[in-house]
């Protein structure tokens, strides 16, 4: 067999052999920590992401999220904290909130990208929290900008 051949196989395999244990570490790994998170009576169980890692990754990969089902994503300090939706399989709402629990920006109905280029959503106003839930959650509980949510810990 040629080497070049050969080198392009044991290349190929490898990226093969890398991506199955990324997408199967995806699948088994262990649930983030859960909360509670209510806007206007109505509550989510939230995972929570709290470090880098947990939030680069946040909801990417999963192809489903239940009503009910979210993640929150916890920052250090308040900021004008971007997000965009590569990777992610499924369109989401997403709630920007102040560090007193107020509602300061909604993206609704956020598509998945799935190019390269991916467009990113921010709030003009800086941000403590970000809370995803699936898609038309804010427009069916009717929640607004202003409106106050509630953590149960």
């Amino acid at each position: 067999m040629d080497k070049k051949v050969l080198k392009v196989l044991v290349f190929a395999a490898v990226i093969f052999i890398a991506g199955f244990l990324f997408f199967n570490n995806q699948k088994n790994a262990p649930e983030n920590e859960t909360v509670r998170v209510c806007v206007k009576d109505n509550c989510y169980e939230v995972e929570i992401a709290d470090d880098p890692m947990e939030r680069a990754r946040g909801l990417m990969f999963r192809q489903n999220l239940d009503e009910d089902k979210g993640m929150l994503f916890v920052f250090e300090n308040s900021g004008k904290h971007s997000f965009w939706m590569k990777n992610t399989l499924i369109a989401l709402d997403i709630i920007w909130i102040d560090e007193r629990g107020k509602i300061l920006h909604i993206s609704q109905n956020t598509p998945p990208c799935e190019s390269d280029f991916c467009p990113s959503y921010a709030p003009e106003e800086p941000s403590k929290y970000v809370l995803e839930v699936a898609a038309g959650q804010t427009r069916k509980i009717g929640a607004a900008m202003g409106d106050k949510v509630n953590f149960e810990l």
